[in-house]
């Protein structure tokens, strides 16, 4: 399809870009969601000296000034999403065989890790596998470690999709997940410390003892599944949503700059 790399590395690369955007998009709303709000800076012209007092006040007086509603914005909603049962077609009650998948992967507990996850920052997935013993296997992921990439012009057939994360041993890893196998992959050499998972990386195949490579996905199909927070009708290649308090985050704004210049001016009056 045009405009969509057929090899797989291509396709590696791109999903690995398109989720080191995410991930940035992903922290700035976290961050909101936590109360590090951006801050006001005092103005540079002030003398040196002066400028590092102002900053020591200001960090104070901006800590005190912010008023975190979003939390709240993102929190009402989730608190009402709660799955109970599954019914499938003209069935009237619910189905035993499902729910003891969904019980069995603890997802009366973490389906609110997914609800709040896509609330928060628009969008969150989990992946289905089998276990060691062949029974379903569902895990939750995080929207900043995983993206789902789409057939041209659909908002529902998945192509592809990648979960990149950092080992015990300082390499970063990553599985290509496609509907005929995955294919996992690993950084030649580790990260430093403090040092970013994203950006340029040189990979190699992570061949897993006992595992073929790449490993066949008897699934058939992208076995992740994404969970989208106010989709929008326009279908977007890596998919996604918008966080539940994003369109207010200019209120929010406006509160806290309204707070801190209420501070600034009670500080300097007394």
């Amino acid at each position: 399809r045009k405009g969509v790399p057929v090899d797989p590395e291509q396709l590696r690369d791109r999903l690995l870009g398109a989720l080191d955007d995410r991930a940035r998009r992903v922290q700035s709303l976290e961050d909101y969601y936590t109360g590090d709000h951006p801050r006001p800076k005092p103005p540079e012209k002030l003398a040196p000296e002066a400028f590092r007092e102002a900053v020591a006040a200001w960090r104070s007086l901006t800590r005190l000034g912010v008023t975190n509603w979003v939390k709240l914005v993102a929190d009402a909603p989730a608190n009402r999403i709660a799955v109970t049962g599954f019914r499938f077609g003209e069935a009237t009650s619910g189905d035993g065989d499902a729910w003891r998948i969904w019980q069995r992967n603890h997802l009366d507990a973490d389906q609110a890790l997914v609800h709040d996850n896509a609330l928060q920052t628009g969008q969150s997935a989990v992946l289905v596998w089998a276990d060691k013993d062949g029974e379903p296997l569902i895990t939750c992921e995080h929207s900043s470690q995983v993206i789902v990439a789409y057939e041209a012009g659909s908002r529902r057939r998945r192509r592809a999709a990648l979960k990149r994360w950092q080992g015990d041993d300082g390499r970063v890893y990553c599985t290509l997940y496609l509907p005929n196998e995955l294919r996992k992959y690993r950084t030649t050499a580790p990260r430093g410390a403090g040092q970013s998972i994203d950006g340029q990386q040189s990979w190699e195949p992570h061949e897993v003892p006992g595992e073929p490579w790449p490993l066949p996905n008897t699934l058939g199909v992208v076995p992740v599944v994404e969970f989208r927070a106010n989709p929008s009708l326009r279908p977007s290649m890596f998919g996604g949503g918008v966080a539940e308090f994003e369109p207010v985050l200019p209120i929010q704004d406006r509160i806290n700059k309204t707070v801190f210049d209420r501070m600034v001016t009670a500080e300097s009056q007394a």
